[in-house]
């Protein structure tokens, strides 16, 4: 009912592994502010989330807003709260004493300074000068666990004036502020006691649910924490900020830390209301490898109505989904627990306490999916009223519906495949078109339809470095339909767009080619419109050393075609009776066939793709150098009996050449370094033709060259 696939769509772009395996969404929540704590691998869902500006600065551009009676706007209040140097608050403030005095156009048409000046709010323009003259000891974000090396005793000073100017001024919105600056700088230069005790004397007192109370509090829980003092208290108070400040959530999730059962129950013990104690439950069920079913039901009891168990249940559903999918190791443990599972989100769906119950009606059927009860789950689904359903809720049910619909496929005719492809694609969602691939590639599998199945999970590039001839054949044959429907275009497209058939036969060619089937090779090649890649260099060239990068932008190339029509004018040519000519077309054809495998300069005759590490090649790959130990000994004999010692040498040498390379093919380890852990042989058995060419040749001038040029030659000629 849900198969697994690792497979790829036609639908563009990069595609993101395990997320494909997750079809219920998150969103339906409608808790944006705790998208960090969706359900991933990793430690967060989106690690960029509390980089952001907007979700660090939003809670406290929102106060200012409502502090300026909703009249400055947000960007005119961020630009001033938290890009404006010193030097242009300081320039409001000598305005507001003395109006004759300039002002730059970019304040001028700053929304907030004119609130400012038309409140003629000194005290307001003093805390922010204040501020700018604290943000270069504190860093940006208030990170509770970073704190400087050393005390500037201008921050001791700092410290000292937030808490006089808080006696004396009469705004708590300011008064606030000036507080949180002392305490955040207490906080820096390890004043633990200061910042614990400037919270309590300064922020308790005053009568407000302002976040900067909580990113206060944040500083004084982590104050307790790295004084030792009372990590149950510490772990509370981070729990209490988590709650309350969105912004400050990610913070108090990675600082809320207990360890043992004697201070949790001790923090329990601080909880002054049920919701407090449901925060902490959610804490602990969201840190890696906690009982989660357990402390939904914990949650539940506390506060049927929370918040967090729509996060929970999500994260659950999510995490089995995937963990099905990819046929995870614990995937018992979770099948064990679905039951229960389902059976808790049952309870919840049936007694109507919680405020989304499409959600949770949602669940309860997608369990149902999840354990092959296909109708059921639609029976589920069917329970939620059309006039209630939101945008998300409407998506997930169509989501669900398609899911439904591929599951119960049993045979794909060319009518299903259209519908189910279009409607799938009209819904944009990456996992439930990876979901119909792995549908459809299974049945055309059981049908037989071999193309469609390989281009539903493959591509071009996965056929030339994995050839199969008869794959090929049915891949031709599928281009030549009459009538297609707009998936089996797609699935052409994957071959190529325009000429897709060409690209085939071309590969068909190549390949007829390697089996030295020259003649059909070349009919094919010789009616392609479809224009492949030149090889760069010379086909006949020698190389006493392989050398793949040598012809990289030489001037000479050939095409496969022109290769072909070499080879069947030298192998003509090689059966000349003018001895001479054929001496010279073998030896010339024993360089071809050498230059065209693997080892070769010109392997792209043969092959798309070389593995750059020899512990990479396989069987897909040409490495055959018999044609080519075929035609050198060939031309040996033919030099001897010419007397020609010089190209016997040189056949001689390039026959051991073959002779090495089949040695390592059939022997080496396969690792992950060139050659590496076999060390070469210079036993008389694997050295035949370095036997023959130091016997019979070392007085050449081609054996003392080789001598100096060939490692192996050298060392085995000592």
């Amino acid at each position: 009912m849900y198969p697994y696939q690792d497979l790829e769509s036609c639908a563009d772009g990069d595609w993101d592994g395990w997320t494909l395996s997750r079809f219920f969404n998150p969103e339906l929540t409608n808790q944006p502010f705790f998208e960090p704590l969706y359900f991933s691998f990793d430690r967060l869902y989106d690690d960029s989330w509390e980089e952001s500006p907007a979700f660090r600065r939003s809670e406290n551009l929102a106060e200012w807003t409502t502090f300026t009676e909703n009249k400055a706007k947000t960007n005119d209040i961020e630009n001033l709260v938290y890009k404006a140097s010193r030097k242009e608050i300081q320039a409001i403030k000598t305005y507001l004493s003395n109006p004759a005095t300039p002002l730059s156009a970019t304040l001028q048409n700053n929304s907030m300074v004119k609130y400012l000046i038309q409140k003629k709010d000194a005290a307001t323009v003093d805390y922010l000068i204040f501020a700018k003259t604290c943000e270069p000891f504190a860093l940006e974000g208030d990170d509770w666990t970073v704190e400087t090396k050393q005390v500037n005793p201008q921050i001791i000073k700092l410290i000292s004036k937030a808490e006089q100017t808080y006696q004396t001024e009469q705004n708590p919105f300011l008064k606030l502020r000036y507080a949180y600056q002392g305490i955040r700088l207490a906080h820096y230069v390890r004043s633990y006691a200061k910042a614990i005790s400037l919270y309590d004397k300064l922020v308790a007192p005053l009568n407000t649910e302002s976040p900067i109370k909580y990113w206060a509090l944040g500083h004084k829980a982590g104050a307790i924490r790295r004084s030792g003092q009372n990590n149950a208290l510490a772990a509370y108070l981070f729990s209490v900020v988590f709650d309350k400040s969105e912004s400050k959530r990610i913070n108090s999730y990675y600082s809320f830390s207990i360890t043992n059962d004697a201070d949790w129950q001790k923090v329990l013990s601080m909880c002054k209301s049920n919701h407090e104690k449901a925060t902490l439950h959610f804490l602990r069920a969201i840190q890696p490898d906690n009982l989660k079913l357990e402390e939904m039901k914990n949650i539940y009891i506390l506060d049927p109505t929370s918040e967090y168990l729509d996060i929970l249940l999500v994260r659950e559903i999510n995490k089995y989904e995937v963990k099905k999918s990819m046929k995870s190791e614990d995937l018992n443990t979770f099948e064990k627990g679905s039951a229960g599972l389902k059976a808790f989100i049952f309870k919840v769906v049936s007694e109507g306490k919680n405020k989304n119950k499409a959600l949770w009606t949602l669940a309860l059927g997608y369990t149902d999916y999840l354990a092959g009860n296909v109708a059921e789950a639609r029976k589920t689904f069917a329970q939620l009223p059309a006039s209630s359903q939101t945008k998300e809720v409407k998506q997930q049910i169509e989501t669900f519906e398609l899911m439904i619909q591929l599951a119960e496929l049993q045979k794909i005719d060319a009518a299903s495949e259209e519908r189910l492809y279009q409607a799938i694609k009209k819904t944009k969602s990456e996992p439930l078109q990876s979901l119909m691939v792995g549908v459809f590639a299974r049945l055309y599998k059981k049908q037989g339809e071999s193309a469609k199945e390989f281009l539903s999970t493959n591509d071009i590039y996965s056929l030339r470095t994995s050839p199969n001839a008869q794959l090929i054949e049915q891949l031709i044959a599928f281009t030549d339909k009459a009538s297609k429907t707009t998936y089996e275009k797609e699935l052409l497209a994957k071959i190529d767009k325009t000429t897709p058939k060409d690209v085939l036969l071309e590969m068909k060619a190549t390949f007829l080619l390697r089996a030295d089937k020259l003649d059909e090779a070349e009919q094919i090649f010789s009616k392609l419109t479809y224009k492949y890649e030149d090889i760069e260099g010379i086909p006949t060239q020698d190389q006493l050393k392989d050398c793949h990068e040598c012809v990289e932008g030489s001037s000479e190339h050939f095409s496969k075609l022109e290769l072909i029509q070499q080879i069947k004018a030298l192998k003509k040519q090689a059966a000349d009776t003018d001895k001479a000519k054929a001496l010279d077309a073998t030896y010339k054809l024993g360089a071809i066939y050498y230059n065209t495998t693997y080892f070769g300069f010109a392997w792209r005759a043969m092959d798309y793709y070389r593995p750059y590490g020899f512990s990479s090649v396989s069987a897909d790959d040409y490495t055959d150098c018999s044609r080519a130990l075929e035609y050198y000994t060939k031309a040996a004999e033919l030099a001897k009996q010419a007397g020609n010692k010089e190209i016997a040498a040189k056949s001689l040498f390039m026959a051991a050449k073959c002779e090495q390379n089949n040695y390592y093919l059939l022997k080496a380890p396969k690792n992950d370094s060139y050659y590496e852990g076999l060390p070469p042989s210079y036993a008389p058995a694997d050295r035949k033709y370095f036997t023959q060419l130091k016997q019979q040749y070392a007085t050449t001038q081609f054996y003392s060259k080789a001598r100096q040029e060939c490692f192996y030659l050298n060392q085995f000629t000592r």
